[in-house]
């Protein structure tokens, strides 16, 4: 089963969309979520996506306030 991945059409989402299109849904599928960051929560605690590209300051504020149960994950590159 395909990896889902919830996305907002932002300009930092451009590498994965081209990938994307390498790709064709053999490892990953794109679940669109123009509505934002609620959005993606909201498809993350439902379980219709297994991971969510977002912006950080809303999943923070979320995880403080104890209104989602996000993790953030992040990776420096040197």
């Amino acid at each position: 089963m395909p990896l889902r991945i919830g996305y907002v059409r932002e300009h930092f989402s451009s590498p994965l969309l081209q990938f994307a299109e390498q790709d064709a849904g053999k490892t990953f599928t794109l679940v669109e979520c123009p509505s934002g960051t609620g959005q993606l929560i909201s498809r993350l605690t439902n379980d219709e996506i297994d991971i969510a590209i977002a912006l950080t300051d809303p999943l923070i504020t979320g995880i403080c306030k104890k209104t989602n149960t996000s993790s953030v994950v992040f990776e420096q590159n040197d």
